[in-house]
């Protein structure tokens, strides 16, 4: 299964690196080695993907919750600077949010189906990824967000 695929490639190995990301919305720079420290959670998305849309309410839910206890939760998206910042706008997405036209750092995440969330702890691994809105799936993040936050 696609989900079981991610994990084995991705779970328990350093999240690949940010590449050529343009930032559209809020103050993080576009780099992942500038978050490590940090509980990272990063989205897959696109605008016109509508699980993606469902997604949002709960990205901005983990900023909520977790961003001012050191995590940083960001959407990544494969339209141009322009149209994502509309969008983010429009979707009321309250996490930072980068473009990547280039595609790389898609590539390197094999983000091919979205939405994709991969949840990385302050050391910079992989600690779970999500394909799609997976409402079993979402409460066991939610507690891995907690926990990766709680733990120094």
């Amino acid at each position: 299964e696609r989900d079981e695929i991610y994990r084995m490639t991705f779970v328990d190995q350093p999240a690949p690196a940010f590449q050529e990301l343009k930032a559209v919305a809020g103050s993080l720079e576009p780099t992942l080695a500038a978050e490590r420290g940090h509980v990272v959670v990063v989205e897959f998305w696109a605008p016109w993907c509508v699980a993606c849309r469902a997604l949002i309410p709960h990205m901005n839910e983990w900023q909520a919750k977790f961003g001012a206890r050191g995590a940083r939760i960001i959407g990544i998206t494969a339209d141009p600077v322009e149209s994502t910042a509309t969008a983010a706008t429009e979707l009321g997405m309250k996490y930072a949010v980068f473009s990547d036209e280039s595609g790389k750092t898609m590539t390197a995440y094999q983000a091919m189906a979205i939405p994709a969330v991969f949840v990385i702890d302050r050391e910079g691994i992989v600690r779970d990824v999500m394909v799609g809105y997976d409402t079993v799936h979402l409460p066991k993040l939610d507690a891995l967000v907690e926990h990766l936050v709680e733990t120094p």
